[in-house]
């Protein structure tokens, strides 16, 4: 059986030059406190904005795993608007909070990086394997993201 799934990775900019990442262009905060303290932050952000919402199927999860980010998980199967409200919450978070860079990519898996049902160790190595192209087009990203103004 296949699990439908949502990740997602925030990045803060450093607010002071102790916290700088090797990349001169943009500094991100490395200093594991604070990444804590934004993540109390975004929890409070997201339980402000869905109040006594109930997920459908799991909610969205942040966690502090890996310097310098904080990562989000979630499993939706079916449930594809828990996906979009995960992506809305972001979108929203990000114009609230100009300290954060949120990667989220579309991917499009083929049909031949597994079975019918692809499981998520397939999806996953497809999306890894630079010969496996799975990056959705500027316009097909575009045109699924735009959902979100609706």
């Amino acid at each position: 059986m296949a699990l439908d799934y949502f990740c997602c990775d925030i990045y803060v900019r450093a607010t002071d030059a102790t916290s700088t990442s090797a990349d001169s262009r943009l500094e991100i905060e490395t200093n594991k406190d604070k990444l804590h303290m934004w993540y109390a932050k975004l929890f409070a952000f997201m339980d402000r904005k869905l109040g006594d919402f109930v997920w459908n199927r799991e909610p969205l999860l942040l966690f502090v795993d890996m310097l310098p980010r904080i990562s989000g998980r979630m499993i939706h199967g079916d449930a594809v608007d828990d996906e979009w409200l995960a992506v809305w919450l972001l979108r929203e978070a990000t114009r609230e909070y100009d300290e954060l860079i949120v990667r989220n990519q579309l991917h499009i898996v083929p049909l031949s990086a597994g079975s019918e049902n692809i499981g998520i160790n397939d999806a996953l190595a497809a999306v890894m394997d630079s010969g496996v192209f799975t990056l959705a087009s500027a316009p097909a990203a575009a045109a699924a993201f735009s959902r979100l103004d609706e």
